[in-house]
């Protein structure tokens, strides 16, 4: 069995829903998404299926709780991100978590005294800093409207200083994929906005709100946009 990584998270849940799936649950939210598998525990290192009881119940209980906003602050699941399979002729409980679309980060659990956003950092949930809740938050806000801008493409774009602010991007972060994107992929996932360019041959390219709000971004063909 794969070890607890980036994206897999293993917990017993023998009865019951165990209490730090939440953590777990905001934290593949608010990093690159990740797969709870519940009816697995560890032994000297290892990992045996130890299945699940009453597993109906548990799945209630999931649903209730991620539903009622006591728990937590927002629910970025359906019915497909949640199911329940054999495992070495056990039941296991499997919850698929995607990461949340930056209008919704922070994904964030709430204890006795207060909210807490996580961050997933190796095999493990970690309370997010200062400094990655103000990102989020800041990714999640934006003034500007979706548009459509005809006939331009990633030539028109001034990539040195899109790349530079991709690595800006990656220093706040700490977000370790942010760095392998492609210029094209960067502006695709941390576009705010759907902003759209139109290529001359019709295809539409999902872009960032930076064609609009750095400057010398793009180049004689394209100013900053005031509107």
């Amino acid at each position: 069995m794969i070890n607890e990584n980036l994206e897999i998270e293993y917990k017993l849940a023998k009865n019951k829903l165990p209490e730090d799936v939440w953590e777990t649950y905001s934290a593949f939210a608010n990093t690159v998404g990740g797969t709870i598998y519940l009816g697995i525990k560890e032994v000297d290192g290892r990992f045996i299926v130890e299945g699940v009881e009453n597993s109906q119940s548990i799945i209630d209980d999931f649903w209730n709780t991620i539903t009622s906003k006591q728990k937590v602050n927002k629910n970025i699941l359906t019915n497909e991100n949640v199911c329940l399979k054999k495992m070495e002729e056990k039941e296991v409980i499997i919850i698929t978590v995607p990461e949340a679309e930056y209008g919704l980060k922070p994904i964030s659990v709430k204890t006795k005294k207060r909210w807490i956003s996580y961050k997933r950092l190796g095999s493990g949930d970690r309370e997010a800093t200062e400094e990655q809740i103000q990102y989020m938050h800041a990714n999640s806000q934006s003034d500007l409207d979706s548009f459509i801008i005809e006939g331009y493409d990633l030539d028109d774009l001034n990539i040195e200083d899109i790349r530079m602010y991709r690595d800006d991007v990656y220093k706040n972060s700490g977000e370790e994929r942010i760095k392998n994107l492609s210029i094209e992929d960067f502006l695709k996932d941390y576009s705010k906005e759907d902003i759209r360019i139109t290529s001359s041959i019709g295809e539409q390219n999902k872009i960032g709100e930076l064609l609009c709000i750095f400057d010398g971004l793009v180049k004689n063909k394209v100013k900053k946009l005031t509107y």
